[in-house]
């Protein structure tokens, strides 16, 4: 592995066990055994690998999206998008759980997901149609429904690892299927007869936390 991946890795395991504002650089050429030089040569400041750490993550989510473009619309598909979206995020939980600081510390990060918001918002945009199309998902009951429930979807993918790291109590397999049972409950009230009959035994497969 090369020496920058091992910084990756390294800072990805120290963030998500202690947050960012408390480790720097030095710590972690402390945890890999290099010297402080050796390490700003590949990452000049704490602020580079958090925001590298933050590209590795889209660039996963990216081929999580472009692999489902893929499938036929449909709850397996959809279903599919949660576990997977909501598996690299845990990942890099450390950038959800200091959301909004890192965003602040980082403009270049926040303008960076400012854009990507826009992007992924069509991507579901299209999602929707697709299932709406497949006779899965109701037309709009009311303008701007459908946006409304990608808002919701978002702050939910957005926020979800917080909550958790606060109340939920099982294991962490748990924790993922849980989470993507509750995102997936999102969309049932939308879902014709046909679509509520394929998810209801996903959302059903286990009792609430």
């Amino acid at each position: 592995m090369r020496t920058s991946d091992r910084i990756l890795a390294t800072a990805l395991h120290l963030f998500n066990l202690h947050g960012t504002d408390s480790m720097t650089v030095r710590h972690i050429a402390r945890e890999m055994g290099i010297s402080h030089g050796n390490l700003c040569y590949h990452f000049p400041r704490t602020e580079d690998i958090i925001q590298q750490l933050y590209l590795n993550l889209v660039a996963e989510l990216n081929d999580v999206f472009g692999q489902l473009q893929h499938q036929p619309p449909g709850i397996p598909t959809l279903l599919d998008s949660l576990r997977l979206t909501f598996a690299a995020q845990y990942r890099y939980r450390f950038l959800l759980l200091d959301f909004v600081r890192i965003m602040r510390r980082l403009p270049a990060v926040q303008a960076h997901f400012r854009q990507l918001y826009t992007q992924r918002r069509e991507q579901l945009r299209g999602a929707l149609n697709g299932l709406r199309e497949a006779g899965i998902l109701l037309p709009e009951q009311y303008p701007g429904q459908h946006d409304q429930l990608i808002a919701q979807f978002y702050l939910l993918g957005d926020f979800w690892i917080a909550e958790a790291e606060i109340l939920f109590e099982g294991s962490e397999t748990d924790k993922l299927a849980y989470y993507a049972r509750v995102a997936a409950g999102l969309i049932y009230p939308h879902l014709t007869d046909r679509g509520r009959q394929e998810l209801l035994p996903f959302l059903t497969s286990a009792a609430p936390q």
